[in-house]
């Protein structure tokens, strides 16, 4: 696919990682034509993008099993961002990451998310690891949200970790 081609190749020059890096659903993704944005879903994310704040709640409640949806989007002058949504057994993940904004410090931004993506990923097979039952993980230009449920045990934390150490949240709580 065209766009998933042009996707990978610029997460690779802006982030400096490829998509084949970060977990992708299994599943045969397609164009979402959205404005001008550049992005690619799963069948799901083609009838429905959750792409703005007011989103997460409907995305945390409603997105199936499958959902999937990566790129590039905004709207306005600074409500840019960089976009990865899954939906899996386990995880219901929204990062809309800052990227792309009139006003924003792009080339710093690219690099906390160079930062932050791969290091999400392995702190979410360590949950994994651990033994992981749910994981919702919310991180919305600036604001974030993390809920997990290891065994018999449920972890709240309402704070962004995009700036921060994601271990944070293991080193608050003994699992």
């Amino acid at each position: 696919m065209e766009e998933y081609s042009k996707l990978d190749e610029l997460t690779l020059k802006k982030f400096h990682f490829s998509l084949s890096n970060i977990p992708v659903l299994s599943t045969e993704l397609y164009p979402i034509k959205r404005c001008e944005g550049l992005l690619v879903g799963s069948k799901g994310a083609i009838k429905r993008q959750y792409l703005i704040q007011g989103d997460i709640g409907e995305f945390l409640r409603h997105a199936p099993e499958g959902y999937f949806l990566v790129g590039f989007w905004g709207h306005g002058f600074n409500s840019h961002a960089f976009y990865y949504l899954r939906v899996d057994s386990k995880s219901k993940i929204f990062f809309r990451l800052p990227y792309g904004g009139a006003y924003m410090d792009n080339k710093k931004e690219a690099e906390h998310i160079s930062k932050f993506l791969p290091e999400f990923f392995k702190f979410e097979e360590k949950l994994k690891n651990m033994g992981l039952r749910r994981l919702y993980a919310v991180e919305s230009m600036g604001s974030g949200r993390y809920e997990i449920e290891i065994n018999d045990q449920v972890i709240k934390y309402h704070k962004s970790l995009y700036y921060s150490n994601l271990s944070e949240i293991l080193d608050t709580y003994e699992i």
